[in-house]
């Protein structure tokens, strides 16, 4: 395979954008390339603590917040997190928070790690999971599953339905991310960092490169927003709304 990294010396262009595959794990020499580029390289990837990298993306402290709160103030108390990818930096710590709210607000999470490797195919890993694992469709106590991709989500909607089982009467569902997939509607509540503003900001960095203004934040957090699609059952309403900060 040929490394992006080491061609962006010659490619032919005055500002790359990038969204790197394995965006946890950079080596010392593609982050020196990164670093050292006389043109704009912007990544679209969670935010990275590297001077001089250029990145817009998500904060997944905040997404986990977020969609803690979200389904905490619907009155879901044991909640399911679906690890339908590698255990990297992002999920980890959307898992992370997540698990730090419920220990503060008295909730319970449950870590379902369906361990996906690079280069696995994340949706047959999960239906294999699944059939291993919850062979009725029944999550025991969990009243919600939160996936952590939005691919996953609709393999494990498949799943419970085949099952005969009900979202949300059953078990509410939500996941982390958002893409049009073909042939399926948006059925699945997701929080994501819209790829608009994603790609708005990463444009305006660019901008401001050329412009001379180096002194100007060269990382933009995207904050998440919640896209309802009535997949999150309300068991009760709690008095707060939010917990997020």
């Amino acid at each position: 395979d040929i490394d992006i990294y080491r061609a962006l010396p010659q490619y032919p262009a005055d500002a790359v954008i990038l969204s790197p595959v394995q965006a946890d794990q950079f080596t010392a020499e593609q982050l020196q390339i990164l670093t050292g580029s006389t043109r704009p390289v912007v990544l679209c990837r969670p935010t990275l603590p590297v001077l001089n990298i250029k990145c817009v993306g998500a904060d997944f402290v905040e997404t986990g917040l977020s969609a803690f709160s979200y389904l905490y103030s619907r009155g879901h108390r044991k909640i399911g997190i679906l690890l339908s990818e590698h255990r990297a930096y992002t999920a980890t710590t959307l898992i992370d928070t997540m698990r730090h709210c419920a220990k503060l607000l008295g909730g319970e999470i449950s870590v379902l790690d369906v361990n996906v490797q690079y280069g696995m195919d994340s949706r047959v890993m999960t239906r294999n999971y699944l059939e291993k694992n919850f062979p009725d469709g029944n999550f025991r106590d969990l009243t919600a599953l939160f996936v952590y991709t939005y691919e996953a989500a609709f393999v494990v909607k498949d799943f419970l339905e085949e099952k005969g089982v009900s979202i949300p009467d059953d078990i509410s569902l939500m996941s982390y991310g958002f893409c049009s997939i073909p042939g399926r509607g948006q059925d699945i509540t997701s929080i994501t960092a819209p790829l608009s503003r994603q790609s708005a900001a990463a444009v305006e960095l660019i901008s401001r490169q050329f412009a001379g203004e180096f002194d100007s934040p060269g990382q933009i957090t995207i904050s998440p927003e919640i896209i309802e699609c009535h997949s999150v059952a309300t068991l009760f309403q709690d008095q707060h709304k939010e917990y997020a900060v």
